[in-house]
């Protein structure tokens, strides 16, 4: 046994609420769901919002395919996160080049739209690590 799962353990039952982990976690995706509505709302028209429904839906598509892609070695060497950060970006350039090219959305609004589906998936594993460690029983069984 390492030191890592000695302080798993040492670290399990520790008082925490697994409820009130699962209310942090559940709170934080209706933050980032209620933003992505404003922003899609927001839209001038009905082209613009199906655009951005598509982008948003593209974005998070295709932020784990990169990252799967990234870690099983196809952009090289899958020790350098800096390469990770710049293929994350794909996803917000694409919707910017279809915003740009079709002239059916504001580009900032797509810019918006692209990089808050790209951060869906980071973003919601990091917040539920973190809550069930922080704030439930530490125990991820």
């Amino acid at each position: 046994m390492n030191a890592g799962n000695l302080i798993l353990l040492a670290d399990c039952n520790n008082g925490g609420s697994d409820p009130a982990a699962l209310a942090v976690i559940v709170l934080a995706l209706s933050a980032w769901l209620l933003m992505a509505v404003l922003a899609i709302r927001a839209g001038r028209d009905e082209r613009e919002r199906i655009l951005l429904s598509g982008l948003l839906v593209g974005s998070i598509v295709l932020t784990p395919l990169i990252i799967s892609a990234f870690y099983s070695g196809l952009f090289g060497d899958d020790g350098d996160e800096g390469k990770l950060a710049l293929l994350l970006l794909l996803p917000s350039a694409i919707g910017l080049a279809i915003a740009y090219r079709t002239g059916a959305a504001h580009l900032v609004r797509a810019l918006f739209i692209s990089v808050w589906g790209t951060i869906l998936i980071p973003f919601g594993i990091f917040v539920a690590f973190f809550a069930a460690l922080a704030i439930g029983t530490g125990c991820l069984e």
